[in-house]
């Protein structure tokens, strides 16, 4: 695990904007608000979505209601691949905040598979980043602890505005313990203590990190 990469690589997912331009014009422009649940998981996966502009939660909940967060999504890339075979979505998308997508029929999708083959390649992609996006999670939580989990998401969805390395998504408590497989409580124990040492600022669930963050707490 490298702490000191802050390269927002989060998500691995980073494309063509000329490609993504063309999917989007295949579909209908819609705009949603913050806590709109785009996809819930187990429908018909028959559309594919392309993020304008805001962010979403990708998120996955057992038969108890327990909920673990895959990733984030922001402006420029995609969900909803699953268009391209049909069947049932495997993970819900929620909004962070006011989004504006693209939804392209999963017709469609297919037809520029065929037609295109540049979007051919950009899908496939698509499929590699949300191959290697899980494996490294899986890694993450077999052989880190708490805090080493705590410390990549933070490290790897942080991006450098005005001078700061500032966190993209405004993540609360909760939100951090279902990404990384914790609770609330030592989420937010591990997350004063790196206020107390200097290493991080959190105003209003955004989180600027101030300094290199320990390889072990």
């Amino acid at each position: 695990m490298v702490l000191d990469r802050m390269d927002a690589a989060f998500n691995s997912q980073m494309f063509d904007d000329a490609i993504v331009a063309e999917i989007a014009r295949h579909g209908v422009v819609r705009k949603f608000p913050i806590k709109t649940i785009l996809i819930h998981e187990g429908d018909v996966s028959d559309s594919f979505f392309v993020i304008l502009d805001g962010g979403v939660r990708v998120y996955r909940t057992d038969e108890a209601g327990r909920t673990v967060t895959l990733g984030f999504l922001g402006r420029g890339q995609c969900f909803g691949e699953l268009a391209l075979a049909g069947g049932q979505r495997d993970a819900s998308v929620e909004t962070m905040e006011e989004t504006r997508c693209a939804i392209v029929p999963g017709t469609h999708l297919r037809a520029l598979t065929l037609t295109t083959p540049a979007v051919a390649i950009f899908l496939v992609d698509v499929l590699i980043a949300r191959v290697r996006d899980l494996s490294s999670t899986v890694k993450s939580l077999a052989l880190e602890n708490v805090y080493q989990r705590i410390a990549r998401l933070l490290t790897e969805s942080a991006d450098f505005v005005e001078g700061e390395w500032v966190v993209r998504a405004r993540l609360t408590h909760r939100e951090i313990a279902e990404c990384i497989g914790s609770s609330r409580e030592m989420v937010s124990r591990v997350l004063k203590e790196l206020t107390s040492g200097g290493y991080v600022r959190v105003e209003d669930a955004s989180i600027t990190i101030l300094k290199k963050l320990p390889q072990g707490w």
